[in-house]
């Protein structure tokens, strides 16, 4: 795999499965992993912000650009421990509930990424593969998908790790609890 990142002898692989740990139930799950998405897109993307569900979220869990203007919307799902065809609900409402809050609110969506820390079984990838063809097409947007093998990817990529140390000050401790070091 050329494409792939070379993990150091001794150092663990990634693993999602400490946000169950660290949440201490299913909603602190979620919670950990959005605040992982948040920070990673952060470290990727310029001028990323979340929105407090406050009641609600408009769909968006972090985002990049203006509210009056294009953005780019980062979803997290928690799907563990493999993404199948039970989650299409889900998947189909998050991206439903952006577009809804952006028509409502003055804003469009440039982009959709789907954060989910699991990889989808063959039935799913296959639905995926046509739903967001579709999607893209119907309503002019890009939709992208970091599964855990994208978000392993960022993870562990030179220019993340350099981000993280300068800008977000939390990469040793992010880095430690997502290698279940302590």
């Amino acid at each position: 795999m050329p494409d792939s990142i070379a993990v150091p002898t001794g150092v663990q692989p990634i693993s999602f499965d400490v946000h169950a740990v660290r949440g201490g139930s299913p909603g602190g799950a979620r919670d950990d992993f959005e605040t992982m998405i948040a920070q990673l897109a952060a470290a990727t993307t310029p001028n990323v912000r979340s929105v407090a569900a406050n009641p609600g979220d408009w769909g968006i869990d972090a985002f990049a650009g203006n509210l009056g203007g294009a953005i780019t919307v980062w979803q997290s799902k928690y799907f563990m421990p493999v993404t199948t065809k039970k989650h299409v609900q889900q998947v189909e409402e998050s991206l439903d509930n952006v577009l809804k809050a952006a028509v409502k609110n003055g804003h469009t969506i440039a982009s959709w990424i789907l954060c989910i820390p699991s990889s989808m079984d063959g039935p799913m990838t296959a639905w995926w593969d046509t739903w967001t063809k579709a999607r893209e097409k119907e309503h002019s947007l890009v939709i992208q998908l970091w599964d855990e093998t994208a978000l392993r990817k960022k993870l562990l990529t030179d220019r993340f790790r350099m981000k993280c140390v300068v800008g977000l000050g939390s990469w040793v401790s992010c880095r430690q609890d997502l290698l279940g070091v302590r």
